[in-house]
């Protein structure tokens, strides 16, 4: 009996230490459906543990002590982002198990309409070929105020100079107007340089006095002072646009070489670097650092070269639209390569067109797009007006109206250009008693019709450029060779010059400054600080006193001028050049 008892002992004692063993075990919990997940914006937050599970061997089911740590999550970004999973057992044997959530942008499908100007040469006044401000303003006012996250507004250069109403203002008015047409980036022309540019970085400066300031940046990545190899203060080189959770890069570029196209006093000090280089440079910058989703490149020149290079840009240095200017044409034009194609677009000068184009994307990537000029016959809006742009506008006017709107003479027949230019040239050599005298073409923007009423305005038009006359007495030899350049009309009342004789000739400063080795090899050189516009207004006003109710350039100029003009349009510009 006693033997039995021992061995049931035994036997208890077994099992109780056995028990013991178990209670103690230091196995860790494990969990069971764990994965990866994704998430997009917008979406319900997610439910961490849908499907999770955790247990051990010994507590069996440990689901109910699960803990979930998502503090690393940025819910509204995307990216990839670690959620630790934790549990613990009775005997506190703990587990952690890290994955990762996958937040994605919500797919969308966006459009964005892009409106774009270019060569606008200060056309606010609505005319046969002009469209005008007010109609302009009431195509983009409306559409910006229609869906203002889905509007842009941009222009390509030479906005401010060419009409007396942007003139007058040195460009202060076209920058008000803009600004009330919400303007979302200015890119520089060569034109911007003709009063010289700081009169145009005035505006941008918020701590100059000008008359008004811009509320737009000024883009020009490739201009730099040649003294500091830097852009200008108030010069930038890109834009970014953000609107529905999309960034949309302007990259802003004059065009290679057109320091010639600028008098050469006004240009002085800066240089026009390679826009293609520096677009692909700032494209590759916005895709990479700024993270932007559109690249657009409006380049102030017309070269297919930079054109077609720029469309054939790759991965980062990728741009999506090309728009061009200067050379005053219109069209838009579709570049092949692989993916979304990409458009060229000019969109004419003096505001007769409008450029449009709608671009689509799906998360933030152009899948798309539509583009084309618009004017009075297909684009309803710019057949009204925005009373509120009309109300700026008749402001300015108020001052200049009478310059606008008096008829000094009325043409009596068709002028081309070109004889215009000829004429210029007349009345520099009369004015300045010079034997020849020489016009450059290009400095004559517009023709006159017959019937035309000849104002102040229409003089601005003929002849928009602030230029001097300056004079030098060259070799007979050296002006038979200017005789012969193309681009330059002359007059004179001598059949021959005699090579080695020395001959008074007069020019304007364009010509002057941008040819060096012919002008400044002349004797007694004089800048005479006579605006060439000043004069043809005086001639008109004289022919008219004359008695003489018609125009013809074959009119003998009143010799000698009278210079007691009846306006004082530049006259106040002449005395700042005189005292610099």
């Amino acid at each position: 009996m006693r033997h039995k008892l021992l061995v049931a002992l035994l036997l208890f004692t077994a099992v109780l230490i056995a028990g013991c063993t178990e209670v103690t075990d230091s196995g860790t919990p494990s969990f069971s459906g764990l994965q990866n997940i994704t998430y997009t914006i917008g979406d319900p937050m997610p439910n961490y543990l849908l499907n999770v599970t955790a247990s051990d061997n010994i507590d069996g089911n440990l689901t109910a002590m699960i803990t979930v740590d998502d503090a690393a999550v940025d819910y509204e970004t995307p990216g990839s982002y670690p959620v630790i999973y934790h549990v613990s057992d009775l005997s506190g044997n703990e587990e952690q198990v890290t994955v990762y959530i996958q937040v994605n942008a919500l797919s969308t499908d966006v459009n964005f309409e892009i409106y774009y100007l270019n060569d606008f040469h200060g056309a606010i006044l609505p005319d046969d070929n002009a469209l005008g401000f007010a109609s302009i303003a009431n195509l983009i006012m409306t559409k910006k105020a229609e869906a203002p996250e889905e509007t842009l507004f941009m222009t390509g250069g030479d906005m401010l100079q060419g009409a007396l109403l942007s003139n007058y203002y040195n460009g202060a008015s076209v920058i008000d107007m803009l600004n009330m047409m919400s303007l979302d980036a200015f890119v520089l022309g060569n034109h911007e340089f003709d009063w010289g540019l700081d009169v145009v970085l005035d505006y941008f400066d918020p701590m100059s006095d000008a008359p008004v300031h811009a509320n737009f940046p000024l883009l020009a990545a490739n201009l730099i002072e040649t003294s500091t190899g830097e852009r200008p203060d108030f010069v930038d080189p890109y834009t970014i646009i953000q609107k529905q959770g999309v960034k949309i890069g302007i990259i802003g570029t004059i065009g290679y070489g057109l320091e010639s196209s600028i008098a050469a006093s006004r240009v002085a000090g800066y240089e026009f670097l390679d826009p293609v280089e520096w677009t692909s440079f700032y494209a590759t910058y916005l895709r990479t650092v700024e993270d932007v989703d559109v690249v657009m490149a409006v380049s102030h020149g017309d070269s297919d070269y930079f054109n077609s290079s720029v469309a054939s840009f790759t991965g980062d240095a990728k741009v999506d639209a090309i728009y061009n200017g200067h050379s005053h044409q219109n069209y838009v034009e579709q570049k092949v390569r692989d993916g979304v194609d990409a458009y060229v677009m000019q969109s004419g000068a003096n505001g007769s067109a409008v450029g449009y184009a709608s671009l689509d994307l799906t998360d933030g990537i152009l899948t798309g797009w539509q583009a084309q000029n618009l004017n009075q016959y297909n684009e309803t809006l710019l057949n009204g007006t925005n009373s509120d742009m009309q109300d700026l506008i008749d402001d300015y006017m108020s001052e200049v109206e009478d310059l606008i709107q008096t008829n000094i003479i009325t043409a009596g027949t068709y002028i081309s250009r070109s004889s215009l230019t000829v004429y210029m040239a007349k009345i520099m050599r009369v004015k300045t008693e010079s034997d020849i005298a020489f016009h450059n073409y290009g400095g004559t923007r517009t023709d006159v019709y017959e019937d035309q009423a000849m104002t102040v305005g229409l003089a601005y038009e003929i002849f928009p450029f602030d230029n001097v006359i300056k004079t030098t007495e060259l070799l007979g030899s050296t002006i038979k060779d200017l005789m012969n350049w193309t681009s330059i009309g002359y007059d004179t009342e001598i059949l021959n010059f005699e090579d080695n004789t020395y001959y008074k000739v007069a020019t304007n400063d364009y010509v002057y400054d941008g040819n060096p080795d012919t002008f400044d090899a002349g004797m007694n050189p004089e800048n005479t600080y006579l605006l060439l516009r000043d004069l043809f207004i005086e001639v008109l006003e004289d022919l008219r006193d004359a008695g003489h109710t018609e125009f013809y350039v074959n009119l003998d100029i009143p010799d000698p001028l009278s210079m007691t003009m009846s306006t004082e349009i530049i006259k106040p510009k002449v005395q700042t050049l005189i005292n610099a």
